[in-house]
This record gives structure tokens, C-alpha cells and sequence, in this order.
């Protein structure tokens, strides 16, 4: 059974609409400056957008150029460096490394006794504690929003802790395998020149080899018998040297601050 509502005097009814209006203000007024606050925010993000891909941009770049020395100078300098190694050290390399701090040992005697790189003993401006490394420094500039953006990098090759080197001989060639990772890290800087915030700080990029796909360092040795032993089958007949690619990692919490270059 339907019901009626009672008829409301025309003073309710102007009450009812008066209040519907300042409803409707209120909520205008609300949407208002929720879309103000929404605009506002997203200004906010987009300048920080902005900052983030110009960091990105500068530090990428950066380190690219320092990758490339580092890849470099394996491939034109520590592997014909590496081709005078004795088979006698090798495998010792490779039969000593039973332990991660038996590979990092021998990796450091590799480096500092045959390696064209700089040998620390830790990673610089690392937040932790970090592997020693074979490692090449950059710095330059590169352009950006605004001006030219600084900015500085190290790469370096390091030791990993599995798989662990290996020797093995099949009575034709003997091979020493040395799995190695690597890391870097490249900081990038506003410009530094008069515009505002010069030499701002704008971010850090870092990366690592994926611990599951090492590069290696590979020495391969001619088997030569007891009574012949010419001085080929003594040094590596061929040496080849492998760096792994790597993953980025934006504004690594591992990574320090470094003064800017």
C-alpha cells in the first residue's frame, strides 16, 4: 500500500532548497581544490620525474663511457697480459680456490701481478662493506635540462663468491676457468655552471652482474709431454675474458655520496 508523504509549507521548501545550495557550493568548492591539490601534486611528480630521468640520463651516460674503459682494457691490455701467465700459477688458481676467500685471494694475485687495472681493496664509496676490486675511474660532462650535468664513475671486476674457479686438463689442452662479476656505480650532478641549484646532487645509478650469470676468465694450455716441454706449453694458447652485462639499480641505498668531480 503506497503511502504519502506530507506536503511541506513553502518556508521548509526554501529551507530544503537554500540548503541543497550550499550543499552543491561546498561541494563545488571541494572538487575544486581537489583538483587543485591533484594538479599541484602532479607538478610535483613531474619535477621530480624530470629530476629522476636527468640523473638517470647523466649517470647512465657516464656509466656507459666508464664500462667501455673498463671492457676496453680487458679486452686490449689484461688479456695479452694474461697470455703470459704460467701454467704452474694457473693451476694453482685453480686448485687453490676451494673457498670464496681462497678466489678472492688468487683473483688479487691475478690482478696485481698481472692486471693492467687498479687494484682496491674495497669498493669505493660503498655504504658496506664491498669486495676488493680491479677497477678504472671516469668523470666528465654531458648536457642536460638547464645546463651541463657532471658526473663520476667506477667499474671494476671482482671475484664471486659460486661458482669457484676450476682447473681441469683432458690430456690434450688444461684450462683454467675463473668465474668474475662486476659492479659500478656513477653519480651525477646538476649544472655547474650559474643557473639555480647549480651542482645540485641529482642521483646514483649502480649495476651489478646477475650473481647466477658470472663471466669468466678463461686460460687454455697445450698439453705437451714429460720429456718435450718447448716454452708453448708453459704459457696459455689462448685467453678470453668475458664480462657479464648487468642490472641497473636507480639510487642504490649502497652506494655514498662522493664529492663531485
Amino acid at each position: 500500500m503506497a503511502r504519502w508523504l506530507p506536503l511541506r509549507s513553502p518556508r521548509g521548501r526554501r529551507g530544503q532548497a537554500l540548503l541543497g545550495a550550499l550543499i552543491a557550493i561546498g561541494a563545488i568548492g571541494l572538487l575544486v581544490a581537489g583538483l587543485y591539490d591533484i594538479a599541484f601534486e602532479g607538478a610535483q611528480a613531474g619535477h621530480a620525474s624530470l629530476t629522476q630521468l636527468t640523473a638517470m640520463s647523466a649517470a647512465e651516460g657516464g656509466l656507459n663511457v666508464t664500462l667501455k674503459i673498463l671492457n676496453d682494457t680487458t679486452q686490449q691490455a689484461l688479456a695479452p697480459n694474461l697470455g703470459q701467465v704460467p701454467r704452474a700459477t694457473a693451476q694453482s688458481w685453480g686448485q687453490g680456490s676451494g673457498s670464496y676467500a681462497g678466489a678472492q685471494q688468487n683473483f688479487q694475485a691475478m690482478m696485481t701481478g698481472y692486471g693492467p687495472l687498479q687494484w682496491v681493496a674495497s669498493f669505493p664509496d660503498m655504504a658496506q662493506a664491498a669486495p676488493a676490486a680491479a677497477l678504472v675511474g671516469a668523470n666528465g660532462t654531458l648536457p642536460g635540462p638547464g645546463g651541463t650535468d657532471k658526473w663520476a664513475a667506477f667499474a671494476g671486476l671482482i671475484a664471486v663468491p659460486s661458482p669457484l674457479p676450476t682447473w681441469q686438463d683432458n690430456g690434450v689442452v688444461a684450462t683454467l676457468t675463473f668465474p668474475i662479476g662486476f659492479q659500478s656505480y656513477s653519480w651525477a650532478w646538476g649544472p655547474p655552471d650559474s643557473a639555480v641549484g647549480a651542482g645540485q646532487y641529482l642521483g646514483e645509478i649502480t649495476s651489478y652482474s646477475a650473481s647466477n650469470v658470472p663471466g669468466t676468465i678463461i686460460l687454455t694450455y697445450q698439453d705437451c709431454p714429460a720429456y718435450f716441454q718447448p716454452p708453448a706449453c708453459n704459457v696459455p694458447t689462448a685467453v678470453q675474458i668475458t664480462v657479464p652485462a648487468g642490472e641497473l639499480i636507480l639510487n642504490d641505498p649502497n652506494a655514498q655520496i662522493p664529492s663531485p668531480p
